[in-house]
């Protein structure tokens, strides 16, 4: 019973070691695969002259500026304290 057992054991991780190795494989391809996708793009853009010049990132087109409404041209007078503090009601409790 007891051989039994520890022959059941022995392939349990027999079979957890090959599971493992099959694992291990099989990311191993998908990090080739990735790999070989960097490369490429890569590749690539090392070949394309891709150079950003200052001047083609300046906004070009002359903006008219805003009308300025009159209420805002003109000064206004400042507040009166006292006229301000009558139009405050006092706070009910």
């Amino acid at each position: 019973m007891e051989r039994v057992q520890r022959l059941k054991d022995k392939e349990d991780r027999q079979r957890y070691v090959e599971e493992r190795l099959e694992e291990t494989e099989e990311r191993n391809a998908e990090v080739a695969e990735r790999l070989e996708a960097l490369q490429t793009v890569l590749e690539y853009t090392l070949s394309v002259d891709d150079t950003i010049s200052v001047e083609s990132l300046s906004i070009q087109e002359q903006c008219t500026p805003a009308p300025v409404p009159h209420a805002l041209a003109t000064s206004q007078p400042p507040p009166n304290k006292q006229t301000f503090l009558s139009r405050v009601k006092t706070p009910s409790l």
